[in-house]
């Protein structure tokens, strides 16, 4: 027995369109959240240097 793979072309362009923005916006969310908390954690850090520095 054999399986064909069945092959949609048919997909419309809006979909398309519509998809790859909502993935362009996930994208940018989750580089958003992970520069923010870089740059959190950075000034944790050098807060903490110049607390410790000033001790």
């Amino acid at each position: 027995m054999r399986r064909t793979i069945a092959i949609v072309f048919d997909i419309p362009a809006g979909f398309v369109h519509d998809w790859l923005a909502f993935h362009d916006r996930r994208a940018a969310r989750r580089q958003l959240l992970w520069r923010a908390s870089v740059i959190g954690l950075g000034i944790i850090a050098a807060s903490g240097t110049v607390l410790g520095a000033l001790r």
